[in-house]
């Protein structure tokens, strides 16, 4: 009987330890915990930010600055406005936007509604942003305004999004 008491008083000690051990490690892993998350937001502000250039440099016709936005090859898909949907170099894109947006005494493109995933050097976003395109005319000012909605996907390289 005492061998058997002394088995049990042995096993609660092991599984005590392993209950301390358990909690300690639970507290120790917090901090790491809160580095990943700031790690993640960092990723989430940078994608954001790169988002945000690319449309202020569109409105701002700084074609070199739109370019180095995008990876080496982009999926568009302008369907819905009649156009096409396919994979493009950065350079094809941007002569088409040249071409396009002089037509416009100017444009304004105002991205929010923000949603970013981050799953290690590959991130996918998903962002609403309203684009008006102004032109002067006779009459006054006009304006023709997209409600528009993105889906995109990011890779990290060289440390950057």
């Amino acid at each position: 009987m005492k061998t058997i008491q002394l088995i049990a008083l042995l096993a609660s000690v092991i599984l005590a330890c392993t209950n301390q051990n358990h909690k300690k490690m639970e507290n120790e892993a917090a901090p790491a915990n809160v580095v990943k998350a700031a790690f993640s937001q960092e990723n989430e502000i940078a994608i954001q930010q790169l988002m945000e250039t690319l449309f202020t440099a569109t409105d701002n016709r700084d074609w070199k600055k739109v370019q180095s936005t995008m990876a080496d090859s982009v999926y568009t898909d302008y369907t819905a406005l009649g156009g096409e949907s396919g994979f493009k170099t950065p350079e094809s894109i941007v002569e088409e936007w040249a071409q396009f947006l002089p037509g416009f005494d100017r444009t304004l493109h105002q991205p929010h509604n923000f949603a970013i995933w981050v799953a290690g050097d590959r991130a996918t976003a998903t962002l609403d942003a309203i684009a008006t395109h102004y032109l002067s005319t006779d009459e006054g000012e006009d304006h023709w305004t997209v409600f528009v909605g993105y889906d995109t996907e990011f890779v990290k390289a060289k440390g950057e999004w």
